[in-house]
């Protein structure tokens, strides 16, 4: 968990946040990841491969980005899902 932490503060990694624009609109946002809702991953998949690794993703609670996870995985293309958004600010804002 320290790497993951690391990676987010020195922005040494992507992160991908697949919920949907209007909770980012409610919710917040996390202003150094991509948008991607998880409808939208399947027609991503070049765009995911291209970026820089290590590739985080995220979601509200972590439910939707395990999903994503597991999606990816059997594309193999390795992701690590990092749980809920909030968490993620907190990385950054520490």
């Amino acid at each position: 968990m320290e790497e993951i932490q690391n990676n987010i503060k020195n922005n040494s990694c992507t992160l991908i946040d697949v919920r949907e624009p209007f909770e980012l609109e409610i919710d917040g946002n996390v202003p150094t990841a991509v948008n991607i809702p998880m409808a939208q991953i399947p027609n991503q998949m070049e765009t995911i491969q291209e970026m820089a690794k290590p590739v985080y993703i995220f979601c509200r609670s972590g439910g939707r980005a395990e999903n994503v996870k597991q999606y990816l995985a059997q594309q193999n293309i390795e992701v690590e899902n990092i749980g809920g958004f909030e968490a993620v600010l907190a990385i950054q804002n520490s």
